[in-house]
């Protein structure tokens, strides 16, 4: 197999599942998917790898079945991270700006981007992106890009994604220990908005909510700019915990019973539709049956769960009058009939179902949900080969390291200063 210099490969390392995306550009602007492999996950909770060998043992065989059928060697991947250690905090940076123009320039953004970093981070925090929200212009607010403005003070409003520094490093552990180069990281609810919004949501202000298997991950843009990103530690493997326990049956049969039968409102409950279930393990097994009311008035409570967390979340962040889009629901749990009905009434917002846009080549495979956040990984890698884009900052391990970023600061004060 030979290697392709425009091939990105993306990964999404999941609680319940690893998917391995390869695919490039094509001539349309669209996303040309080459090879793709879903295996299930083992080693993960609520996003956090609890068992290093497992979890690269299931990064190795999606790498590889990706590989085989794509025809691509894959060295290097995009990551995706997310779990229950995600944080984060805003902050505002200010600068003069530089030059006797007064013309505002990289330098000068890079200034006030570096000014909204010096912020107190506990010990065990690393910061993954700093994102900005606005540039502010001599008072003047609501800029997206300053640069070749006038000004003489230059301010920008961030948002800064902190992660745990253990569970960042499990995960970068995981990429080297596979034989892989980690070309990057993305908080997996940005990725999964870059496959599944369009502009104009961007730009009038949406939420994306992700729905996992461990966490529901949410981000708000508005202005075409992120404005503010959470995870909530609840997910689909509640879900199936939920009807394990209460119809006391094993796990794998209450996940098979969700996804074949699994709906997330009651008003989809099919009248006279029974489901046999087998009750118990070994001695004393029997067999009992359910109505699928009964199981979507379980999986139900769980959701709306959810949806009551996300609002609370929404609240407290002041974000929920900024969405007149409404909502985009991803991820596997959105899969589940009625989530957008029941989403509609929980957060009172018009709501979809988001699947990964402008994607061809394996098209058909890739249009789930579930690989949304695979999708916007390598539309991700994407930008970053062909335009360095400058709104995905701070990328903490497997980015630069502080000597490379002195460095370019000593270069870059060095050409502006001559």
């Amino acid at each position: 197999m030979k290697g392709k210099s425009e091939t990105i490969v993306g990964l999404d390392i999941g609680t319940t599942k690893v998917c391995a995306l390869v695919a490039e550009p094509g001539e349309d602007g669209n996303l040309e998917v080459k090879g793709l492999s879903l295996v299930r996950s083992k080693g993960m909770r609520k996003g956090v790898i609890v068992d290093l060998d497992g979890v690269i043992d299931c990064v190795n065989k999606a790498v590889s079945e990706a590989s085989q059928r794509s025809g691509v060697s894959i060295n290097s991947v995009y990551v995706g991270v997310a779990g229950s250690h995600i944080s984060t905090l805003r902050n505002r940076g200010v600068t003069l700006v530089s030059g006797e123009a007064r013309e505002i320039s990289l330098g000068d953004v890079n200034r006030a981007m570096e000014a909204a970093q010096a912020v107190s981070i506990p010990q065990d925090k690393k910061t993954i992106h700093v994102l900005p929200m606005e540039f502010i212009v001599d008072g003047q607010r609501g800029i997206k890009d300053p640069i070749g403005m006038a000004g003489i003070k230059l301010e920008t409003e961030v948002l800064i994604v902190l992660g745990s520094y253990t569970s960042i490093q499990s995960t970068v552990n995981c990429v080297t220990r596979a034989g892989l180069v980690l070309e990057g990281m993305l908080l997996e609810p940005i990725a999964s908005a870059e496959a599944v919004l369009s502009p104009t949501e961007k730009e009038l202000g949406v939420l994306v909510i992700d729905i996992g298997g461990g966490t529901t991950d949410i981000a708000v843009f508005l202005e075409g700019n992120i404005r503010h990103a959470a995870v909530i530690p609840v997910g689909g493997d509640h879900i199936t915990s939920d009807i394990a326990a209460i119809f006391k049956i094993p796990l794998s049969m209450a996940e098979e019973i969700k996804i074949k039968y699994g709906c997330a409102s009651v008003d989809y409950a099919e009248s006279g539709l029974d489901i046999e279930l087998k009750t118990a393990l070994g001695k004393g097994a029997s067999n009992s049956r359910i109505s699928h009311r009964e199981l979507c008035d379980v999986i139900e409570a769980r959701v709306a769960e959810i949806f009551f967390l996300v609002r609370e979340n929404l609240r407290k962040s002041q974000c929920a009058m900024y969405l007149p889009a409404g909502v985009v629901l991803t991820g596997g749990v959105a899969l589940l009939k009625g989530i957008d009905d029941l989403a509609m009434k929980m957060l009172d917002l018009p709501v979809r179902i988001g699947r990964p846009r402008d994607v061809g080549g394996l098209s058909e495979m890739v249009s789930s949900p579930i690989f949304s956040t695979a999708v916007g990984l390598v539309k991700y890698g994407i930008q970053q080969r062909t335009s360095g884009d400058r709104h995905y900052r701070g990328s903490l391990i497997g980015g630069e390291s502080w000597f490379d970023r002195l460095k370019e600061r000593i270069i870059r004060m060095f050409v502006e200063f001559f």
